[in-house]
């Protein structure tokens, strides 16, 4: 992959990261409700997921999907009977 693609996929996981979402909520409400050291802790878990999603998707994790053609539609069925089950479990 060239250097510009990584480039713009690291911008456009920057600006996707900025704006206000499931994870910016949830790191605002951790440093209001356990302060700011613990929000710490919880900005580093996102710093280190996005960088692995970036390096995956770097190396060409998004390749082997494809490769993987109707098996990965096996696992995003597998992936959805699971939340299913879990929402009626609970």
């Amino acid at each position: 992959m060239a250097i510009e693609a990584v480039l713009f996929f690291a911008a456009i996981l920057y600006v996707t990261t900025v704006i206000p979402g499931p994870s910016i909520l949830g790191l605002v409400g951790c440093a209001l409700g356990q302060g700011l050291m613990r929000a710490y802790g919880f900005l580093l878990g996102l710093i280190v997921g996005d960088a692995i999603c970036l390096v995956l998707a770097a190396v060409g994790l998004s390749s082997l999907v494809m490769a993987l053609g109707d098996g990965f539609i096996v696992v995003k069925l597998a992936g959805g009977a699971y939340l299913l089950f879990l929402g009626v479990r609970n």
